[in-house]
């Protein structure tokens, strides 16, 4: 049976460059063909994927093969994600939903910013794709984009008491952790560093010298590094923090960064989060989970409107 309600990988891959290769569909699919043809692996109205359009993908994704690709179970999962990206493309057309010029530029010289001119080109060598191949699969996905997003947009958002409904029946899950909420001033020296404790050992103001004498950039708030857990912080700076008491001040640590000196302003316990403490991220759980499902409804409905058939059954018989 084919995957087809699922929200399809190629979203996911979309904002990286190598997605316009990766999620290839190959060579255009022959038009008007039988589905008797033992060739033909999966079809969507007259647009066909044929054999060799599967083998073209798996190479695109997986590499080269043996020779014996579609005994593969790879092949079924990108037989289905072929299949469900033309019928996204279908229905980007009929929407007539468009992107211009001067749109796919900017796509291009953004994608193009995060990847050598060098491995580009050696990429689409490797692919047997010319730049403006690469610049029409591009322009396809961008379009397929633009009509999954319109859809995810238009799930509803969770309800307030759907929210509070998510919270009483998982309140286990949403715990503070040991948190601690600390000061710091940095310098480049440090013998600079020392001279500063002594004057916080003095008595002097830790937020008034951070403002002084930090030269991290939190210098302008009085050292403040805001409230933290385990795991937000260098190493180093950690133990630190959290071996020392409520009001207390380390020594001088060297990092790569400088010499650096922390006050402890607070030590906060583990404790239960309140409703209101995790509402956005309950409401980012329930409204991904509602997109999902809604995208993935919508996508199955779509399969009887494109008349979609796939027979992965045949990949058996490939000869």
């Amino acid at each position: 049976m084919s995957d087809f309600s699922k929200p399809i990988a190629v979203f996911v891959c979309f904002a990286a460059l190598l997605a316009t290769f990766g999620c290839s569909g190959g060579h255009d699919s022959a038009q008007g063909g039988k589905s008797g043809d033992r060739r033909v692996v999966g079809s969507v109205g007259d647009d066909q994927i044929r054999v060799d359009d599967l083998e073209s993908e798996f190479k695109n994704v997986y590499g080269e093969h043996t020779g014996s690709f579609y005994k593969d179970k790879r092949a079924l999962f990108l037989l289905d994600r072929m299949v469900r990206r033309k019928v996204l493309e279908h229905e980007a057309n009929e929407q007539k939903i468009t992107v211009g010029e001067a749109e796919l530029d900017k796509e291009m010289g953004r994608l193009l910013n995060e990847y050598e001119q060098s491995k580009l080109e050696l990429t689409l060598a490797e692919k047997s794709m010319s730049t403006k191949q690469w610049r029409e699969k591009l322009k396809s996905r961008m379009i397929v984009r633009k009509l999954t997003l319109k859809i995810l947009d238009s799930a509803k958002e969770p309800t307030e008491k759907e929210i509070k409904a998510y919270y009483e029946e998982n309140k286990m899950d949403f715990k503070w952790p040991e948190r601690v909420h600390a000061l710091q001033i940095m310098v480049d020296d440090e013998s600079k560093a020392e001279q500063i404790l002594q004057k916080l050992k003095a008595g002097a103001d830790f937020g008034k010298m951070a403002k002084k004498w930090s030269q991290s950039p939190d210098g302008s708030a009085g050292g403040d590094l805001g409230t933290f857990s385990r795991g937000q912080m260098p190493p180093a700076f950690e133990r630190t923090v959290f071996e020392i008491g409520k009001g207390k001040m380390s020594g001088v640590i060297k990092s790569v960064y400088g010499f650096h000196i922390f006050k402890v302003v607070d030590r906060l316990k583990p404790r239960a989060m309140k409703l209101a403490e995790s509402h956005k991220l309950i409401k980012d759980i329930l409204s991904r989970k509602t997109k999902e499902k809604y995208f993935a409804q919508w996508l199955t409905g779509l399969k009887d409107k494109w008349k979609v058939k796939t027979f992965p059954e045949r990949l058996k018989k490939v000869s």
